[in-house]
């Protein structure tokens, strides 16, 4: 048997199944790619990443940090202070310090503080620090619904 004899049942029905298999493949990589691409548009989205900010109520604004750039329907906002404890809440306008949503959410140095919202408001994020007399390296998270 040569070598061309060998894979000639290809060339005939089994073409039709080869294709029928190449073709579901090919769908369950195509939805299994969309149903990632949705997942990770639920998430969460760093901000404010690993940003020194001064000792609060000292030097507004430079006591507090706004992200994302665009509001964005929010569920949770979180910050995490590496040296002192740090506060998280959500505003109307993020690159603005102004319209507070709620209340500050604080937590101790090195605990993550989260504030949970309904996700049906356009929201950014903000973090600020909670020490009166000495700046804080903090990082700001907010997650998606």
């Amino acid at each position: 048997m040569s070598h061309t004899e060998r894979f000639r049942p290809l060339q005939g029905r089994y073409r039709k199944y080869l294709a029928v298999v190449i073709a579901v493949c090919m769908g369950f990589l195509f939805a299994s790619a969309i149903g990632s691409a949705s997942k990770a548009m639920a998430g969460e989205q760093a901000f404010c990443n690993g940003v020194w900010l001064g000792p609060y109520g000292k030097n507004v604004p430079n006591d507090r940090c706004t992200g994302p750039a665009f509001p964005q329907y929010i569920t949770r906002v979180s910050s995490y202070g590496l040296y002192h404890s740090s506060c998280a809440d959500a505003i109307y306008y993020p690159g603005s310090y102004e319209g507070l949503v709620a209340s500050w959410a604080c937590a101790p140095t090195q605990t993550w503080s989260n504030i949970w919202f309904d996700g049906s408001r356009l929201l950014g994020g903000i973090v600020r620090n909670n020490v009166l007399n000495d700046s804080n390296y903090l990082y700001g998270v907010v997650a998606y619904p």
